[in-house]
């Protein structure tokens, strides 16, 4: 049996596709609630129930500081402790394989998933493992999250052939999946019918997506971000800024807001995921700090400019998407050779399925049963 351990919109996307191809009987599904009111609709759309609920964010919300998490933390802690034998007794009386601890990618929720499955003395698979910026500020804590996580894991999905050397001194197998598996959440999302973007949106348009604490914790790189955007040659481009709830804080306790009073500015709340793809497929360009978006955009083939200093993600550089080493006064020079750029195809033509990689594995693994 498998036992998923997830608390974010991001972990649920990309773990979904797996979710999809395991019978049901054969997995269980905790959640450690980071994110309490953007989950529900995910889970909706995509048709995912939980066998486990380990916390309810802060007060019902989504954890947007520190102080949030420092509160929520002990509750998942005491929810997992005191749930343990309810959880035991699940895996024993559905379990007809081996049992096997999943998580996925960097956040809090994967540390505390990896140490949740040493707890219940089952080993523990990474889902996205191998990444690496090779420092550990930068992103920060998901840097030290993989790097914790890959120590813990035992089974390391890697998606390429950089994770993969990455890993060569963990120990563990180590499984190279080619792709992330939210190449198959794109398509897996493509057959929801009922999306609809906001009205009265631009034909034209570029998708603004920022949330990191790399660069919120930066307060003078945060002001010099907005500002290149309501100033000088992006004035020219419709934006779409989507307001992640800690980046709306962020801007809100700084005051930041008048940076995105410029007319080409369409401030948006944070799609569900489903909604935003459908936005995505119509962009013309992308501007973040998120290397999710990131291979997002390597497979849609969309032009990238992605504001860290570092990434621990091979996709698209050198193609359809570049860095600007967190140098704000470079993002509109980078964006206009991007879109200069042309690419005769795009990665998601690539037939390969990262989810059947893994699936393949688990089930000559003895983990699950899938059909002949």
């Amino acid at each position: 049996m498998l036992i998923f351990i997830y608390g974010t919109t991001g972990e649920l996307i990309k773990i979904a596709p797996i979710l999809k191809a395991v019978p049901r009987e054969q997995y269980l599904l905790i959640n450690t609630v980071q994110q309490a009111k953007q989950l529900p609709k995910l889970q909706a759309q995509l048709l995912i129930k939980d066998d486990f609920l380990l916390a309810n964010g802060y007060k019902g919300r989504d954890l947007e500081n520190y102080f949030q998490a420092l509160r929520w933390l002990p509750a998942v802690f005491k929810n997992f402790f005191n749930n343990r034998k309810k959880i035991k007794r699940a895996i024993k009386e559905n379990s007809s394989t081996q049992n096997l601890v999943l998580v996925h990618g960097d956040t809090n929720t994967t540390v505390l998933g990896a140490v949740f499955g040493r707890l219940l003395g089952m080993p523990v698979a990474h889902v996205e493992a191998g990444l690496r910026s090779f420092d550990i500020m930068h992103p920060f804590p998901e840097e030290l999250n993989r790097r914790i996580v890959s120590r813990i894991a035992r089974l390391h999905f890697a998606p390429g052939d950089q994770p993969v050397k990455n890993l060569n001194k963990n120990k563990g197998v180590v499984i190279n999946t080619a792709y992330n598996t939210v190449k198959d959440s794109i398509d897996l999302v493509r057959h929801i019918d009922t999306i609809e973007l906001p009205k009265n949106l631009p034909e034209h348009y570029g998708i603004v997506s920022i949330h990191r604490n790399e660069l919120l914790s930066d307060k003078n790189g945060l002001r010099d971000f907005l500002k290149v955007l309501s100033e000088g040659e992006l004035t020219s481009s419709n934006l779409i800024f989507l307001e992640h709830p800690v980046t709306a804080e962020k801007i809100r306790v700084l005051g930041y807001g008048k940076y995105l009073e410029s007319p080409n500015i369409i401030r948006l709340p944070k799609l569900d995921y489903p909604t935003f793809m459908k936005l995505l497929g119509g962009a013309n360009f992308v501007l973040t700090d998120s290397g999710g978006l990131q291979e997002e955009c390597t497979y849609l083939n969309i032009p990238c400019v992605v504001h860290r200093k570092v990434t621990e993600r091979m996709e698209g550089l050198g193609a359809n998407v570049e860095l600007t080493g967190m140098k704000a006064e470079l993002v509109a020079e980078i964006l206009a050779k991007l879109l200069k750029r042309t690419s005769s195809a795009s990665a998601s033509e690539n037939q390969t399925s990262p989810t059947q990689i893994i699936t393949n594995y688990l089930g000559r693994g003895g983990y699950i049963t899938l059909a002949r």
